[in-house]
């Protein structure tokens, strides 16, 4: 009850008539809380005396008044102040409105909330649909670099072992002069490598498939002469 008073719009009340304030004034003026005090009152006279001899003037009233309107009057001054039915019903009509108001603030709050939540669930559906697919190419992936490894591996084992058969049969001869082979380096090394290690250990199918010397700039007069590189023959 008194959260709806506080609530109240208290345009609709009036109050009390100037007579009433004035019957409240006078009330509190002649009231004389010292027993010993001697009035006048039983005498007729409008003055009141004062234990120290000072009188002081108690107004009965500003204007004249109906018995009934005194009556009246006495009866709001006993009364406390109470709201009519008027009152209450537009106070209550007022904080409806203020409820409905405020509910309906709230509920635009919730359903933009809700329809960013909905959203950011979509986006989350959509991220974690592309992540699973990336984690199956991921997958894919790392078989596929494993497969490549091995191959990779495989084909530097064969291109070895291809370098180092294709070179097997190549020799390298130093310490020749510049121009001893006389143009013919090929038949001037078949010639060399038996006349110097002996031919007995060499057999009629000896043969020198290409001699050349090694991949550089003629040497100067003085300075060390190119090698020969010779690949033998394998039958």
């Amino acid at each position: 009850m008194f959260t709806i008073a506080g609530l109240m719009n208290w345009n609709h009340y009036a109050p009390p008539s100037r007579q009433t304030t004035s019957i409240q004034k006078q009330s509190w003026k002649t009231w004389n809380p010292d027993p010993d005090a001697r009035t006048s009152e039983s005498s007729g006279s409008p003055f009141k005396e004062e234990k120290n001899g000072e009188l002081k003037l108690a107004k009965t009233h500003e204007a004249n008044i109906s018995p009934a309107e005194a009556e009246m009057d006495t009866a709001a001054l006993a009364a406390p102040d109470k709201p009519s039915p008027l009152d209450l019903l537009c106070a209550i009509t007022n904080l409806n409105k203020n409820l409905d108001d405020r509910f309906a603030n709230l509920s635009t709050q919730i359903q933009k909330l809700q329809s960013n939540v909905t959203e950011t669930r979509t986006r989350l559906q959509s991220l974690e649909t592309s992540v699973n697919v990336h984690d199956s190419r991921i997958d894919e992936l790392e078989s596929l670099c494993t497969s490549l490894q091995a191959d990779n591996k495989y084909t530097k084992t064969k291109l070895e072992d291809l370098e180092s058969r294709s070179r097997r049969q190549n020799i390298r001869i130093v310490g020749i002069p510049e121009g001893a082979e006389g143009g013919q380096p090929t038949d001037f090394i078949a010639e060399l490598i038996p006349t110097g290690l002996g031919k007995e250990h060499f057999g009629a199918n000896f043969k020198v498939d290409r001699t050349h010397r090694s991949l550089a700039a003629k040497p100067s007069n003085g300075a060390p002469p190119r090698p020969f590189i010779a690949r033998l023959h394998y039958p």
